[in-house]
């Protein structure tokens, strides 16, 4: 919806990336537990690639299907101890956006409610249950146990 042509997107979560090629314009989906990049992409550049994994490797190795001016977003969480990226890793004339906390969400606010209105943002694609508060710690172990991917609180 914001400009990219071409748009690549790794994960390992069948489902999740599932819902990422219903809900997204993504050229190529790669599931990076079945199947390599290389092997996947056999030397096709992208506008955008996209981590869902929170992969060091993946980030690496993504760049080298970058277009000039492309961008590699990192969607997937990170964890801290293997978070390291040598500048020479990336491909000249690329950048890099991590997505490490949702932050400046209020940047976007107009943005995303004007899309829902347009019907182009479906707001329940991106939640799987609403669950009363009361049953907080059933809420927690449907997500620990990936039985559901956001879920709402009602607070009534």
């Amino acid at each position: 919806m914001l400009g990219a042509n071409k748009v690549c997107c790794a994960g390992h979560h069948d489902e999740k990336l599932k819902d990422i090629q219903a809900y997204a314009a993504v050229d190529l989906i790669i599931n990076t537990k079945k199947q390599e990049m290389k092997e996947a992409l056999h030397g096709q550049k992208f506008d955008m690639v996209i981590d869902a994994v929170g992969s060091m490797s993946v980030i690496k190795e993504g760049f080298q299907y970058l277009k000039n001016d492309g961008k590699l977003c990192v969607y997937g969480v990170l964890p801290k101890e293997t978070a390291n990226l040598n500048l020479f890793d990336m491909k000249n004339n690329t950048s890099l956006h991590l997505l490490t906390w949702p932050e400046d969400e209020h940047r976007v606010h107009d943005e995303i409610v004007r899309l829902i209105q347009e019907g182009k943002l479906v707001p329940s694609d991106f939640y799987s249950h609403i669950m009363p508060y009361t049953e907080i710690q059933r809420v927690v172990e449907m997500i620990r146990d990936r039985k559901a991917t956001k879920i709402i609180l009602d607070m009534e």
